[in-house]
């Protein structure tokens, strides 16, 4: 695939580390994307060692931004949504977070559906009592 005409201009006008950025996260990129920004930090003659460690610090960062996506805790809006939809939703985000590894995300999809189940009972037992009210006046 071909590079748009203005990239490498583009490559030029990013700092050092947003190109080491791209180098750490090469799977993200077009092959010649990577080469791209490969000859631009050597046009700019920085010493390698400060280049491999830049790579190296953003590959780190990476690591720890999805290490805390995989570890974290279920969103708010997909337990709201969980609650309120109920058991499809639930099903369908344990498989997601599932595949993806993030065993304590799917584990909490599992229980938010549990609280859906809790809610609806809740509720059906709500509407029986008011309507057993009603029903004696």
């Amino acid at each position: 695939m071909k590079l748009p005409a203005d990239f490498e201009k583009t490559l030029a006008e990013k700092p050092a580390e947003e190109l080491c950025e791209m180098l750490a996260n090469a799977e993200d990129y077009l092959p010649e994307a990577i080469q791209a920004a490969q000859a631009e930090l050597g046009r700019r003659e920085l010493p390698q060692a400060n280049v491999a460690s830049m790579v190296q610090s953003a590959t780190a960062q990476r690591v720890a931004e999805e290490t805390e996506y995989r570890d974290g805790p279920l969103d708010m809006r997909i337990r709201i949504l969980i609650l309120i939809v109920g058991l499809w939703m639930g099903v369908g985000c344990f498989l997601f977070y599932r595949s993806k590894g993030c065993r304590k995300k799917a584990r909490q999809s599992l229980v938010w559906i549990l609280y859906h189940f809790g809610l609806v009972f809740g509720l059906l037992v709500l509407s029986f009592i008011l309507y057993s009210l009603g029903r004696g006046r």
